[in-house]
């Protein structure tokens, strides 16, 4: 059982807890204290590392927020960037009213020890990215007990069934062995009912993916069973568009934000699509949102699996509190 630092009334405690009773005003104290606790209202963060001359080793969250909502948790890093429009999104569709009126959230961001998911795919990598994100989730399980958890991940090749099953399985299998309730959204379903609220007669649905996105046909399958149209740029395209995002020099990810090469190469790759007669365009890999800002482009809906999953996490952990949909987003 991980360790819990506590500084305060006992019944701030989670269920099962083992504490310094005077952390961290005295940090050389040697006083612990464990046992049952009656409280339900507790919402503490600690850290216990390897250097922090502690017992106990990983991350500790408190047991249950004060209005018993669920704990949010992004598996960022897929890419960085994506993770903290994700942070984002939640604090502005969030009727919070105030700093402690929003929701408890950790945002998991492990970039190095998640191989590449389009790589993957493409069978260049052996490493499957489930893996590492379910190691860094491990490291948060391990401290939220007593909690029910929400998790989201923003990244739409991560959902990829030979990644987001595997994802799935083995986090739903360390939340049992845990005795924790966790809900693992599928941002491509979401996306998916998010497309219908604001564009409810889009048929033609254009796709601006990534190749590894594209090769799975992940999306090809959602749009068909709806009875939609997926359309693509022309296979000589999908390089650059792919490009957009990966180049090492003008890509979204290499430096975060998007240079003016790639925001000229994606606006001109959204008209075609316009010109194929799309009723409406996915941004269907996270970067994408962040070049591609406005909400419609040649008068046709933007459709952003961020803001999708944004609103869906806060639609499960406190209903409530999801602020209505803009009207400048709808069609």
């Amino acid at each position: 059982m991980p360790s819990w630092i506590w500084d305060g009334p006992a019944s701030t405690l989670p269920a099962t807890w083992s504490a310094p009773l005077s952390w961290p005003r005295a940090k050389k104290s040697s006083t612990w204290a464990s046992g049952p606790s009656t409280g339900s209202d507790s919402c503490l963060i600690c850290i216990i590392g390897p250097d922090s001359g502690l017992p106990g080793s990983g991350l500790c969250f408190g047991a249950q927020s004060m209005h018993h909502e669920k704990l949010l948790i992004i598996g960022g890093g897929v890419g960085p960037m994506a993770g903290v429009a994700l942070h984002a999104a939640i604090i502005e569709n969030t009727l919070a009213g105030g700093d402690r009126g929003h929701l408890d959230l950790i945002h998991l961001s492990l970039s190095a020890g998640i191989s590449d998911r389009t790589e993957f795919l493409l069978g260049r990598d052996a490493e499957n990215p489930a893996a590492g994100m379910a190691a860094g989730l491990a490291l948060v399980l391990a401290g939220i007990s007593g909690r029910e958890a929400v998790i989201g991940v923003p990244c739409n090749t991560f959902h990829a069934p030979e990644i987001f099953g595997p994802f799935v399985q083995e986090a739903l299998r360390m939340g049992a062995a845990a005795g924790l309730k966790l809900t693992i959204l599928d941002m491509l379903d979401e996306t998916l009912g998010f497309l219908a609220s604001i564009a409810p007669d889009a048929i033609r649905i254009g796709l601006m993916t990534t190749t590894g996105t594209r090769r799975s046909g992940v999306y090809d399958r959602l749009l068909t069973k709806a009875g939609m149209v997926p359309l693509y740029v022309a296979e000589e395209e999908q390089d650059l568009l792919h490009a957009a995002i990966y180049d090492p020099v003008w890509g979204i990810k290499a430096s975060g934000r998007p240079l003016a090469k790639a925001v000229e190469v994606l606006r001109g790759l959204a008209l075609r699509l316009a010109e194929k007669g799309a009723q409406a365009i996915v941004l269907g890999c996270t970067e994408l949102p962040l070049a591609l800002t406005e909400k419609h482009i040649y008068a046709i809906p933007l459709v952003d699996p961020v803001l999708a999953l944004a609103r869906a996490l806060i639609r499960e952990a406190a209903p409530a509190k999801l602020a209505p949909l803009s009207p400048a987003i709808r069609a």
